[in-house]
């Protein structure tokens, strides 16, 4: 009996968990790809919202399709190399 009741308040804290990722895209790449396996493994009682950047959505209809809150802040992706000359 004790078990049982150490179970069920643990699920009641469970109910309140949020759970926020950030990766760069939804490309289809091993990250990726392993987030989704991974996220949509979790329980339905959890909130679990992925925030990604930039406008890369291949894997967008299958994190849906498990149930996973996507934010997108549609960052541009522009990458600056910037070199600095060093003494020799």
């Amino acid at each position: 009996m004790v078990r049982r009741k150490v179970f069920t308040d643990l699920k009641k804290r469970i109910v309140n968990l949020k759970l926020l990722f950030i990766q760069d895209a939804l490309v289809n790449a091993g990250a990726e790809r392993s987030h989704l396996e991974i996220l949509s493994r979790f329980s339905d009682q959890l909130d679990v919202t992925l925030v990604y950047f930039y406008p890369k959505h291949e894997l967008k209809a299958e994190y849906e399709k498990s149930g996973i809150r996507l934010i997108f802040l549609d960052i541009p992706e522009s990458h600056t190399l910037v070199c600095v000359p060093t003494d020799q």
